[in-house]
């Protein structure tokens, strides 16, 4: 109930004094983003504290968190800006006013999609990097591996893997029920012996098999390790060109000290060997396409198309292993 002459208001004609307005705009940005909606103290106001008020009344360190706040809310609220999706961190935003899916190339070396904010994943399209993802996180992958390299016990049908070579197979009392069976008819063991071909033999299965007894069932335990095959062919290949393309951040420090050696031991002037850097550049980006060029084979079907994709696939490979071994000798 102080008696205070000067009172500063905004254009709403709310006077305030300037203790009053320092602590109250402080305690606004202390409490975060919130802060560039401030509005004015008068109860049931909506006049909105400008910008110069903040500059007025708060300290450098609060002034610079304050301007934090406004270039987070003007990029988050905008449609046209995105902050660079770089999993290591960047501070770096990207304005763009087009429609087509363009590669940012940002400023902290990190390139990426527009549309869906992954790694720049081209010649794959955002709806297959998004299957592929959620093939990878998904448990779908370890149900095809027990479906392709195990059968169920026939008692208490829990998954089994044939780990050893015979036939005899013992249901793990562990977690099963110790029930004993042969693995390829399925039958009980106590009804094998040398009249049904020994333990490396079965010839009760070969008998179901031609009466079609397994067909399905097998046709299923193929055709499930026929996919699981076929993934882990792409996603090795995927992952190992993803580790060549990580390794060369490492290498550009090998770069660095190779070029300074022949600056000092041969005389050349660091600008002739800039080739150096372009070429660890290159392999870089060669690296990422390859690593996205399987997960687009993966889901392309058999054609003439995938043919010709294949051949080049192979070519871009082969220049960007010699490349790269250029480059590490």
């Amino acid at each position: 109930m102080s008696a205070i002459d000067d009172l500063i208001a905004l254009d709403c004609g709310h006077g305030f004094c300037a203790e009053c307005w320092r602590g109250y705009l402080q305690t606004q940005v202390d409490d975060g983003k919130s802060a560039v909606q401030t509005r004015c103290p008068q109860h049931k106001c909506s006049r909105i504290v400008p910008t110069n008020f903040f500059s007025r009344f708060c300290d450098e360190e609060r002034q610079k968190k304050y301007q934090e706040w406004c270039l987070r809310t003007y990029v988050d609220e905008n449609a046209t800006v995105k902050w660079c999706t770089n999993p290591v961190g960047c501070q770096y935003a990207c304005e763009y006013q087009g429609v087509e899916t363009v590669d940012v190339h940002c400023l902290c070396a990190f390139i990426w999609c527009w549309s869906c904010g992954e790694e720049a994943h081209k010649p794959a399209s955002c709806k297959t990097v998004n299957q592929w993802n959620v093939k990878n996180s998904a448990e779908s992958e370890n149900i095809s591996w027990i479906r392709a390299h195990t059968k169920k016990c026939p008692k208490c049908h829990k998954p089994i893997e044939k780990n050893q070579g015979c036939n005899h197979m013992v249901c793990s009392k562990a977690g099963g029920c110790g029930h004993e069976f042969c693995w390829l008819c399925l039958g009980e063991w106590s009804t094998h012996g040398t009249a049904t071909g020994g333990y490396y033999q079965c010839n009760i299965y070969d008998k179901q098999s031609k009466e079609g007894k397994h067909a399905d069932e097998e046709k299923s335990r193929l055709k499930a390790k026929h996919a699981l095959d076929k993934y882990m062919f792409y996603f090795e290949r995927f992952m190992d060109h993803d580790r060549g393309m990580k390794l060369t951040v490492t290498e550009e420090q090998d770069i660095e000290g190779k070029v300074q050696k022949l600056h000092d031991d041969h005389g050349f002037e660091i600008i002739e060997l800039q080739f150096l850097y372009d070429a660890l550049r290159q392999v870089r980006a060669c690296r990422r396409i390859l690593k996205w060029t399987y997960v687009y084979g993966y889901y392309l079907d058999d054609s003439n198309e995938k043919n010709l994709f294949e051949f080049l696939q192979k070519n871009l490979e082969e220049k960007t292993d010699a490349l790269h071994e250029m480059l590490e000798k």
